[in-house]
């Protein structure tokens, strides 16, 4: 991280929040897994404005967020090779993994953001569906679920890596000085 002096209490609020979101993914195994992923996902959504608030850079705070993204997907696919085996949508659950994984590792070593568009992550979303929702992935049903996930899921994706729009600043109606700086920037 930058020499910079950040508010108080920046070193605890990120070793908090790097436990919390290491340790979240247990609910996964310990409390469902439809219900502890969500958590992980709210968990993940609300950290932008916090760490911009502490005097975080944008880049740092990206690649911070990404390998606490891994962690979280690693734990996804953990418990679908341990437990959806015997789904008919094991293949597809670790082939939208392998994609995201790339696009993760890729941003890592590039920091070039469309990469996270061009390896989205539908694995989420295709997992929350399968162990949330599997009443929906009947034969006739499955490829109306799958093309609505599908494109919902690239919208939101150009929106954040493309567009470079912040869903969470549109919510509050206060957008980021992220936000704000990241409009002036010219793609890369």
């Amino acid at each position: 991280m930058h020499h910079k002096k950040y508010k108080k209490g920046f070193s605890f609020f990120v070793s908090l929040w790097t436990f919390l979101r290491i340790t979240a993914v247990i609910t996964i195994w310990t409390w469902d897994p439809f219900l502890g992923s969500l958590l992980n996902i709210f968990l993940d959504a609300i950290d932008g404005h916090i760490f911009e608030y502490f005097g975080l850079k944008r880049d740092t705070y990206e690649i911070y967020d990404k390998w606490l993204d891994l962690w979280f997907y690693f734990a996804l696919a953990l418990f679908t090779y341990q437990n959806l085996q015997n789904s008919p949508f094991y293949i597809l659950l670790i082939v939208l993994f392998m994609i995201r994984l790339i696009g993760v590792l890729l941003f890592a070593k590039l920091n070039k953001e469309w990469l996270l568009f061009a390896f989205p992550n539908l694995f989420e979303p295709v997992f929350l569906v399968v162990v949330g929702f599997s009443h929906w992935l009947t034969p006739q049903g499955t490829p109306l679920v799958l093309g609505i996930i599908f494109v919902t899921k690239m919208i939101m994706e150009w929106w954040i890596h493309l567009a470079k729009l912040d869903l969470t600043s549109l919510i509050l109606k206060k957008p980021t000085k992220w936000n704000k700086k990241r409009k002036k920037k010219q793609p890369t």
